[in-house]
């Protein structure tokens, strides 16, 4: 259909016009932190601290700083702005895949959400992988596909901590799931 296609296009230009003129104020330590991992490994204290030099530290989005960092240095922030846009664009058309014109209301309501925060941030991975894990829960892509489940969060969960969200949600739709049926999903437990 021509209109989604050409919404898409209007949400990818405005979310990379907010990535390429708005700099996340972590957009720097994300950088440069990439740049020490590639250098000398994950390190264990905060690298940043002044005051508390071996204070121990956990980067919770190590492999998006290491990205982050190595694209930056080849494509710049317009590159860097053009992948982000494309994760939102992907956010938008994961969601609202097969019911685009009903979902307006939702869509206008979920911007309103994602436009402050946009741009070049890690929290845009999250959002993608949670809009591809609702995707995934739907009953029949999940009896399809639920063993990837452990792989996907093992991506996730070195991408960025917003990781525990997925495994909430899984949690959630399994409790549901068992409650409906008054069965227990042993295979669906196992892979949660």
């Amino acid at each position: 259909n021509k209109q989604y296609w050409w919404l898409l296009i209007f949400i990818f230009g405005l979310f990379w016009f907010r990535g390429y003129i708005n700099l996340d104020p972590d957009f720097g330590g994300h950088v440069k932190m990439g740049q020490i991992i590639l250098k000398s490994g994950i390190p264990k204290t905060d690298p940043f601290s002044y005051t508390m030099p071996s204070y121990p530290y956990v980067d919770h989005e190590w492999l998006t700083n290491v990205i982050m960092s190595g694209l930056y240095s080849q494509i710049g922030m317009a590159g860097l702005a053009t992948v982000y846009a494309f994760m939102m664009v992907a956010v938008f058309a994961v969601t609202f895949w097969k019911n685009w014109k009903w979902s307006l209301i939702p869509m206008l309501m979920g911007w309103s959400v994602f436009w402050p925060r946009g741009g070049v941030r890690p929290q845009v991975e999250t959002w993608v992988f949670l809009a591809i894990l609702l995707r995934l829960l739907e009953t029949k892509t999940w009896l399809k596909w639920k063993w990837t489940f452990p792989l996907f969060m093992f991506f996730w969960a070195n991408l960025h901590g917003g990781f525990a969200i997925g495994v909430v949600v899984v949690a959630v739709a399994i409790g549901v799931k068992t409650l409906e049926a008054r069965k227990i999903w042993g295979k669906d437990i196992g892979v949660w």
